[in-house]
């Protein structure tokens, strides 16, 4: 029997709804939770797309879902600290981007990323700076959310169609 890959989507805006559409065609993935500070779109969401338990709380989520992958698609200023969250708590994650909004960031996720044999990824993000040496720095590259989450299932083990 193949593995369920269970995953959280934190932030339910719009690019969280191309994160679930993607993984909704996808074998082997359950979109366990959704989680947004505002209940009421977290619910919203999870109703829509028939996902089983939505929080306000990103925390809490993670305690209780366990979830193997989480996609932070969460205003940036969130992603380092949401992003950290779920990178200790055993998740590997997807950052929308911009990863961080500081280089220094990205060095501290890259490097608790190691600390928990996990990996995170993003799509075609340049990390925002004020020094113009980073302000280009490339991240992770990848041209779409849909090729972020086929590499990133891929590493997981799981093939995914190649059209989603």
């Amino acid at each position: 029997m193949t593995e369920v890959i269970k995953t959280a989507i934190v932030g339910a805006g719009r690019i969280a709804r191309q994160h679930i559409a993607c993984l909704k065609t996808i074998p082997g993935v359950e979109i366990a939770a959704v989680c947004d500070l505002s209940p009421v779109r977290a619910e919203y969401m999870a109703e829509t797309f028939e996902v089983a338990h939505a929080y306000a709380d990103v925390a809490a989520m993670l305690a209780e879902i366990e979830p193997r992958v989480v996609h932070v698609t969460t205003p940036p200023a969130s992603h380092f600290q949401i992003a950290g969250d779920a990178l200790r708590a055993g998740a590997h994650v997807i950052v929308e981007k911009p990863i961080c909004l500081a280089y220094a960031d990205f060095v501290a996720l890259r490097e608790l990323a190691a600390e928990f044999h996990a990996f995170y990824t993003s799509r075609d993000h340049k990390v925002l700076s004020d020094d113009p040496g980073l302000r280009d720095a490339r991240v992770t590259l990848s041209l779409a959310t849909q090729r972020v989450i086929r590499n990133a299932l891929e590493l997981l083990g799981v093939s995914a169609p190649e059209t989603m």
